[in-house]
């Protein structure tokens, strides 16, 4: 039997992994103090499973397969989800948001950049974030769940070569932000630093009466 990618549920209760015990790949989870039997999460597997995720509130459990699925199973009812399938590549690249209720993942492509999604766990609803135009890597949500953080090769300052007589594009990869929503401001927005002038009261009640 052959059993890997151990993953320790966030709330330190049990231990996730994927075993071979049935003659295929499912996913299991068991009491972390080995009180209890494994517990079979999954069932009727067609393909290898691999990188599996749990949500922060330990009640789901995301993974890939070689099939180019990206799904999760709820750990109660034991319901899986389809997130999103490819035709050119494995997913490896996904994350939940800190309150469960969102994934971001990337989808690869064979002929163009590959793109961030965002997935909505309860519509099932999945928009993209990022363009074709350029490379993208490492999604994953800010502590907060406002922002998403990524990085991607978009920062372009040729070097040219006195050997090749030719330019060359290093050291392209940047971390960027985005806000996810329109209310949320931006953390590198420009603050007003203008010095205000307070009104002497005293002065201001003496000119009053000269008026007067």
């Amino acid at each position: 039997v052959h059993e890997r990618d151990v993953a320790w549920s966030p709330d330190g209760q049990n231990i996730a992994y994927i075993s071979d015990k049935t003659g295929e790949d499912e996913i299991y989870i068991q009491k972390q103090d080995g009180s209890s039997d494994p517990v079979q999460i999954t069932k009727n597997a067609d393909t290898y499973k691999y990188a599996i995720v749990w949500s922060p509130d330990s009640k789901k459990i995301l993974w890939a397969d070689k099939l180019l699925r990206l799904q999760y199973v709820d750990v109660d009812s034991k319901d899986v989800t389809i997130v999103d399938t490819d035709k050119d590549w494995e997913f490896s690249e996904y994350n939940w948001s800190p309150d469960s209720k969102w994934i971001t993942y990337i989808k690869p492509v064979r002929d163009a950049a590959s793109k961030i999604y965002i997935y909505e766990v309860a519509s099932k609803n999945t928009v993209p974030v990022t363009s074709e135009w350029y490379e993208v890597s490492n999604p994953a949500f800010s502590s907060d769940g406002k922002y998403l953080v990524f990085t991607s090769n978009r920062d372009f300052t040729p070097t040219y070569s006195a050997l090749e007589f030719d330019i060359a594009y290093t050291n392209m990869t940047k971390v960027y932000m985005i806000t996810l929503a329109k209310s949320t401001p931006s953390p590198f927005v420009p603050e007003d630093d203008e010095v205000g002038v307070k009104k002497d009261e005293k002065k201001a009640d003496a000119d009053n009466k000269d008026k007067k």
